[in-house]
């Protein structure tokens, strides 16, 4: 299928199962660029403003369905996020301890917020399109004897853990950390909210950490690097030329303003050359709106059954005219917002 048809169904998808779950949407913008994935997001009492990256489609080019079901496993991962995951713990304990132990949460949190994905039953094919994510990610492999990649052994043994068919080699073998993210790893089983999961996360770095990571870390003293992790879904391990799969997302959103400001906003929001995911809060609602609440939400009112790439493509492709094919709209009323096609 044509890539400006990808596009269209994978917008269409995040609304139906967002709303699926029970929830509503106040805004909702999608952007296809570079090869990361993440989202920005604001829970309002289950109403979503929302920012969500996916990897560039060429509109021209054929998509192929294997990365089209990809594109769905990053869909259902990042509203993971907004349907579980809590902001705040995440984001004090990056400005304490740093970049690392923010990509150690990614790791564990995108674990356990994958896992509630799949029990909550909002997509029921959930965990074989995380699966098989996750096997494609990971496939060239990474040096699990660097600090930088504590989380990608994490995000592989964390989901090997959860009873994915990873066909990725053992992350434990070699790895100088192996003890001690085993004992987090099954600490991360008995966890229920982001906040135990940072626990968890600062626990294990107090274990492995350099001598003297922490100092002059704290406070808003960062320089505007807010340390997060480019969570990757699933984390991007950092490679032998020094790219690094756990830089920020906001951090890939702000260098991606300041590339679309210089190109007249061609490019728009660039993320980074790895998956990323990590939600940030981002609030889009006026300063006088009532505070929503944190935590995934949802009241169970229904699921969206066996999501399937080629019956996606099959709906779109029938609503293609040359009058609408540029500006296919997510099609709820409650949308206040715009797709931006990168």
């Amino acid at each position: 299928m044509k890539g400006f048809i990808a596009k269209s169904a994978l917008t269409a998808l995040l609304e139906k199962v967002w709303l699926a779950s029970g929830n509503t949407i106040k805004r909702l913008d999608v952007k296809f660029a570079g090869t990361s994935a993440g989202i920005r997001f604001e829970r309002n009492y289950g109403a979503l403003s929302a920012s969500v990256i996916l990897p560039a489609i060429d509109e021209t080019a054929e998509v192929s369905q294997d990365f089209f079901n990809d594109l769905i496993g990053y869909v259902l991962h990042e509203l993971g996020h907004a349907w579980f995951t809590d902001n705040d713990p995440w984001d004090d304990a990056v400005r304490e301890h740093g970049k690392v132990l923010g990509g150690i949460v990614n790791a564990l949190e995108d674990c356990r917020e994958e896992m509630a994905v799949i029990k909550s039953g909002y997509a029921d094919n959930a965990r074989a399109l995380f699966v098989q994510l996750a096997n494609n990610v990971f496939a060239d492999g990474f040096d699990n004897t660097m600090i930088e990649n504590v989380a990608a052994v994490i995000a592989v043994e964390g989901r090997r853990l959860n009873g994915y068919e990873l066909i990725v080699p053992d992350q434990f073998s070699g790895c100088p950390w192996a003890e001690e993210i085993a004992d987090a790893l099954s600490d991360l089983r008995v966890c229920n909210n982001t906040a135990e999961i940072v626990a968890v996360a600062v626990a294990l770095w107090e274990k492995i950490k350099p001598q003297g990571e922490d100092e002059g870390k704290g406070g808003d003293e960062q320089d505007g690097d807010d340390g997060q992790p480019d969570d990757g879904q699933p984390d991007a391990p950092k490679g032998d030329e020094g790219e690094e799969g756990e830089d920020s997302d906001k951090d890939s959103d702000k260098e991606g303003d300041k590339e679309g400001d210089k190109e007249g906003d061609k490019e728009g929001d660039k993320p980074s050359d790895k998956p990323s995911d990590k939600p940030s809060d981002e609030p889009d609602s006026s300063k006088d709106e009532e505070e929503g609440e944190a935590g995934g939400k949802g009241n169970g009112k229904g699921s969206v059954k066996n999501i399937d790439g080629a019956d996606l493509i099959t709906k779109q492709a029938r609503e293609v005219s040359e009058e609408n094919v540029f500006g296919l709209p997510l099609r709820s009323k409650v949308i206040v917002g715009k797709i931006n096609w990168s």
